[in-house]
């Protein structure tokens, strides 16, 4: 019973919250961060994630977010529209 109930302490402690600061400037930044959050979810951490870019202008249907994780999305606007646009075309 003692080991038991201090395996479910020991497990319980071990697990992190983990804030997931992502740049999003590619697809392949966005996928490499979504697997990255995915792992640590599958290890039992309480993961979430801070994305600055418009997602949407990166999105190409391989980045979706893993189950389980939350994502923040803090919204950027460009001025200049030329960024934004050039941003678009690289994708």
């Amino acid at each position: 019973m003692w080991i038991l109930l201090l395996a479910v302490l020991v497990g319980t402690a071990s697990a992190l919250k983990i804030l997931q600061i992502v740049p999003g400037f590619t697809n392949s930044h966005v996928l490499f961060n979504y697997r990255l959050a995915e792992t640590l979810k599958f290890l039992g951490h309480d993961v979430h994630m801070w994305t600055q870019m418009e997602m949407a202008m990166l999105d190409t249907g391989n980045n979706q977010l893993p189950a389980g994780v939350a994502e923040h999305r803090i919204s950027i606007h460009f001025k200049d529209k030329l960024k934004t646009e050039g941003l678009k075309a690289s994708v």
